[in-house]
């Protein structure tokens, strides 16, 4: 023992957090184990651990469908650990794993339907058919926000001792972070030179984008302005255009007079 230690120069004491002693860890002794032992001689634990594998977990990897394509084969085992159906018994009926694992149904079901569960105890799928309706003394089943928020407030009132709901603290709300990864690369430029920069020349930067974005509002006002003293007709080829009356005639200080010809 004293030689195989030496080899994997591990000590008689470990010291590991409290995680892994709880939950495991990967022992060189095990991991050696692993190597020799063949392969269909599976070790009971892949690492060490005073609760591990104790806290529910499955190691089994079970796929499912979920119902993109259709619907009635929402929650319907595919594959377990990589296979299409069991190696156990000697019918494709019994190895099947067409079937539920419990937690999950299909939708519109009727009590007509046939329920297929598959249990990894037994390996094999369990027809459940409908038998009776029950009930708990004949309580109902009811849904509601913490402290019957946007319920009636008699269902409040019926039950000793609830306060009123208070909206911030009883109501659901989901708070959604824009990215900047879905900026425009520009953007995402001036963001980060804007973090670069110092704050002097930040200052200089924010009233120089100021200034242009005024020039850029002065210059288009002044556009409007002098376009609306030009003409609103213009003449196209093969057209007529009527001609406006001497009154009406722009003078040359102002514009040029159109001549319509055919």
């Amino acid at each position: 023992m004293a030689s195989i230690m030496d080899i994997l120069k591990i000590k008689p004491f470990v010291e590991v957090s409290v995680g892994q002693l709880l939950w495991g860890y990967e022992d060189p002794l095990l991991k050696l184990a692993k190597d020799v032992v063949p392969k269909e001689q599976k070790l009971p634990y892949e690492e060490f651990g005073l609760f591990y594998g104790k806290n529910g977990t499955s190691p089994d990897v079970v796929t499912m469908f979920s119902g993109a394509n259709d619907m009635t084969t929402y929650g319907i085992i595919s594959h377990y650990n990589m296979r299409e159906k069991l190696q156990h018994w000697t019918s494709d009926q019994c190895n099947s794993i067409a079937g539920s694992d419990g937690s999950i149904f299909p939708p519109h079901i009727t009590k007509n339907d046939t329920l297929a569960v598959y249990d990894k105890d037994l390996c094999r799928l369990l027809p459940l058919k409908f038998l009776e309706e029950v009930s708990l003394d004949d309580s109902p089943i009811m849904l509601s926000f913490p402290h019957f928020y946007l319920a009636e407030p008699s269902l409040r009132e019926a039950v000793e001792g609830i306060s009123p709901p208070i909206p911030e603290k009883h109501r659901l709300f989901i708070d959604v972070q824009p990215g900047i990864d879905e900026l425009p690369e520009q953007v995402r430029s001036l963001l980060r030179l804007a973090t670069q920069v110092p704050p002097l020349a930040r200052s200089a930067l924010g009233w120089g984008l100021s200034a242009l974005g005024l020039l850029l509002i002065l210059l288009a006002v002044t556009c409007l302005i002098r376009s609306s003293h030009r003409q609103s007709t213009l003449r196209l080829e093969g057209h007529v255009v009527a001609k406006p009356p001497p009154a009406k005639t722009p003078s040359k200080d102002n514009g040029y007079e159109l001549n319509s010809r055919r």
